[in-house]
């Protein structure tokens, strides 16, 4: 199972007038069917919700976090702005000559202020990204760090990667790179800059969760920052690779799809929990 890479190619009609189908992007793998509202009401408690904060005079040590299923727009002194994603943590630290913000857990898109006296970095574990004036996206996991681009220019310094030589990797608009959370994460390949050919980075901002060649543990990981009675992912299947897109809204029905589409055992118990594993890993059980 390790590496192997499905696209899934139903596109339903809520997926054909969707922003990501009106791009026509060919290699765009689309999970999900058309939801009656019932359904939706059902899963409602999955549905991203939005708030703004605005942060006047921000300096040092200041705290941000969200529930599950929750998304904030914080508003910096500096006229940068901070979405953070569900189930997500940042606290920020800006002073006369940086400005800095560590993502201590989840996602945040980065719309960044023009301020070339005070850099601006965030921290992702042993990752560290500088941006220029620049709207990106940072998503940090137990075992890796993935940054995309959709304006302007980031410089990744991958601590795990990168210590010893004192490298860094530029990133641009359409780019997109994955490193090692931490320092003792086994690093199998050099790092490799990625063009991003489907959902521009953010989308999950409007509700809509994109993968393109991801591994299933990463899509895990982020669904149970939007679904409350979690999603608990065996070994066998987590380096299986999968391109999709779906709502947040649509988590429970994205997941009794899989079990169709790719060769993974879905099931889900009566307190809503979903157990997925590798169909053979799991027959043999």
């Amino acid at each position: 199972m390790t590496n192997d890479f499905y696209r899934i190619r139903r596109l339903s009609a809520a997926a054909a007038s969707s922003s990501l189908a009106r791009r026509g992007t060919g290699f765009l793998a689309w999970i999900g069917r058309d939801i009656p509202g019932s359904a939706l009401a059902a899963s409602a408690a999955a549905a991203a919700l939005l708030a703004l904060i605005t942060v006047p005079n921000l300096q040092r040590g200041a705290e941000f976090e969200t529930a599950t299923g929750e998304v904030r727009t914080i508003a910096l002194a500096d006229g940068s702005v901070v979405t953070l994603g569900a189930a997500s943590e940042i606290e920020v630290a800006f002073s006369d000559r940086e400005r800095r913000i560590e993502l201590a857990s989840g996602q945040a898109f980065f719309e960044v202020a023009h301020d070339p006296a005070r850099p601006f970095h965030v921290d992702a574990g042993a990752a560290t990204v500088r941006a220029l004036g620049t709207k990106f996206d940072v998503n940090r996991s137990a075992s890796r760090v993935r940054v995309a681009v959709l304006e302007g220019v980031v410089r990744l310094k991958a601590w795990a990667v990168d210590a010893d030589s004192g490298a860094a990797h530029i990133l641009r608009a359409g780019q997109r790179m994955e490193a090692p959370t931490t320092l003792s994460a086994p690093v199998t390949q050099s790092l490799a800059v990625i063009p991003i050919e489907t959902a521009a980075p953010g989308e999950w901002r409007q509700g809509r969760l994109e993968y393109e060649n991801s591994r299933l543990a990463d899509l895990v990981a982020d669904v149970n920052r939007y679904y409350a009675p979690g999603v608990e992912l065996d070994e066998s299947a987590r380096d299986v690779r999968v391109t999709a897109s779906f709502r947040a809204d649509e988590i429970p029905v994205f997941l009794n799809t899989l079990e169709a589409e790719l060769p993974l055992s879905v099931e889900q118990e009566p307190d809503a929990r979903f157990r997925i594993a590798a169909r053979l890993a799991h027959h043999a059980s």
